[in-house]
C-alpha cells in the first residue's frame, strides 16, 4: 500500500466518523425539541378546549394529581409550535378554598400556584387533528399535607390556563374534593359486599 492510498483511506474514515457525529446530534435535537424563540405567531380562529378529566376526587397522600385534556373541537388541524417538551409546563393551575356557605367561586379569590418551567425550556411542535386531544397532568402540591379525618372532605375550586403566548385558553372552573385514604378503602369494601349480596 503506497502513501497516497493510505492517506485516501484515512480521509474516508475521518469523513465517515464526522457524518455519524452529525447524525447523532441531529437525533438528540429532534428528541429534545428546539430551544424557545422570542416570539411565536398567534393561533387565531381555533376551537380548542381545556377540560378537567375524571370526577375531581383526590385522596391525601396520593400525590394530588389532576389531568386536563386539550381538545381540538374544530374541523382543521392545529399546530402549536411553542408546546413545551415537558408536558406539565404547558398549564398553570389556579385554586381557591370552597368555604362553608359559598355557592360559587370568588372571582377575586384565585391563588396562582407556583409555576417555574424547566430550564432550558425545550419546545416541540404539537399537532392536533380534529377531535384529537392531548392529556396534561399537573399536581396540586398541598394535597398530601392535608390532615383530613375519615368521613370528611375539603373542597376547592380549580381552573387551568395555558402558559403559551400563541394561544390563550382557560378551562372552566371545576370543583375538587380531597378525602382521607380510609374513605377510598371503605368504598372498595362496600363494593365488594354489594357484589356478593344474596349469596
Amino acid at each position: 500500500m503506497n502513501r497516497l492510498t493510505a492517506f485516501f483511506i484515512l480521509c474516508l474514515c475521518i469523513l465517515s466518523t464526522a457524518g455519524c457525529v452529525r447524525t447523532e446530534v441531529g437525533s438528540t435535537r429532534r428528541a429534545l425539541g428546539e430551544r424557545e424563540k422570542e416570539k411565536y405567531a398567534p393561533i387565531r380562529n381555533h376551537k380548542l378546549k381545556l377540560e378537567l378529566t375524571g370526577n375531581g376526587q383526590l385522596f391525601s397522600g396520593e400525590g394530588g394529581f389532576l389531568t386536563f385534556a386539550l381538545i381540538n373541537g374544530g374541523e382543521k388541524n392545529i399546530e402549536i409550535k411553542e408546546w413545551y417538551s415537558n408536558e406539565g409546563d404547558n398549564i398553570v393551575l389556579y385554586c381557591q378554598n370552597w368555604l362553608p356557605g359559598m355557592t360559587t367561586y370568588d372571582p377575586q379569590g384565585w391563588v396562582k400556584l407556583d409555576f417555574t418551567p424547566k430550564k432550558p425550556a425545550w419546545r416541540y411542535p404539537l399537532s392536533l387533528t380534529p377531535g384529537n386531544r392531548m392529556f396534561i397532568t399537573k399536581q396540586l402540591p398541598f394535597v398530601d399535607s392535608l390532615n383530613i379525618t375519615p368521613g370528611n372532605e375539603r373542597r376547592y375550586f380549580v381552573k387551568a390556563e395555558l402558559t403559551l403566548s400563541s394561544v390563550k385558553l382557560s378551562s372552566k372552573v371545576s370543583t375538587v374534593s380531597v378525602r382521607n385514604p380510609a374513605d377510598k378503602r371503605r368504598k372498595v369494601q362496600q363494593r365488594e359486599k354489594s357484589r356478593h349480596f344474596g349469596r
